[in-house]
């Protein structure tokens, strides 16, 4: 079994709704290969694909970050990061906003309520610093991280972050308003029985080095 490392750097991707986001020049979330820095994965079947949330802020003073993630249902299996807990939680806390609040970190139910694309999973994760002398982060740096397991053969699966009227993803700013976030594309994975992927396995320790440290 082989394991995948899959990086999610800013420039958000458009999944529907481009709509009614307010413009936020230099700030995005983008899925790439972390060991290739490709959008085009190719897998096979009992691979672990490790995927990063890297965030770019700018100069703008961001306290935390709300955003959601859709995953194709079926194909992936996805890790649950604290199985202690319960229930199921698929993000492991990256250093951008290392010492926040984790307020959120779940897979929303299978529900047509729930408004996810038709056939995915919406994961959502939220983090907010408390309050202090390092009230906000700028510059770039890993959100967080979560994993899945490729359990079924399938096609060019698109995966990325989501943002609707009712699921915005969004940057919380130092003086508590909101700024949505403009979103580019996501990450096409193609998992085959037969592939193998030959892909160099990464520590999160690399993760973290390549994300570099956070600003203040």
């Amino acid at each position: 079994m082989k394991r995948i490392q899959v990086l999610i750097i800013p420039l958000l991707f458009t999944w529907g709704l481009v709509a009614t986001a307010v413009p936020t020049c230099g700030q995005a979330l983008l899925l790439s290969d972390f060991a290739t820095g490709k959008t085009i994965i190719e897998a096979g079947i009992g691979d672990t694909l490790d995927i990063a949330i890297l965030a770019e802020l700018g100069r703008l003073p961001a306290a935390g970050l709300s955003l959601y993630v859709a995953v194709p249902e079926g194909p992936f299996e996805i890790i649950d990061q604290n199985p202690i807990d319960g229930t199921l939680a698929p993000f492991r806390s990256g250093p951008l906003f290392a010492g926040g609040v984790e307020i959120t970190n779940c897979l929303l139910p299978l529900d047509p309520k729930v408004g996810a694309p038709a056939n995915q999973r919406l994961l959502h994760y939220t983090t907010v610093l408390g309050p202090g002398t390092q009230r906000s982060r700028s510059g770039e740096g890993l959100v967080a991280l979560f994993s899945v397991i490729c359990g079924e053969s399938v096609s060019d699966s698109q995966n990325g972050i989501f943002s609707s009227p009712i699921h915005e993803t969004q940057m919380v700013m130092s003086d508590g308003s909101e700024r949505l976030l403009l979103h580019d594309r996501g990450i096409s994975i193609s998992v085959d029985i037969d592939i193998d992927t030959a892909v160099p396995s990464v520590t999160w320790g690399q993760v973290k080095e390549e994300s570099g440290p956070a600003q203040d």
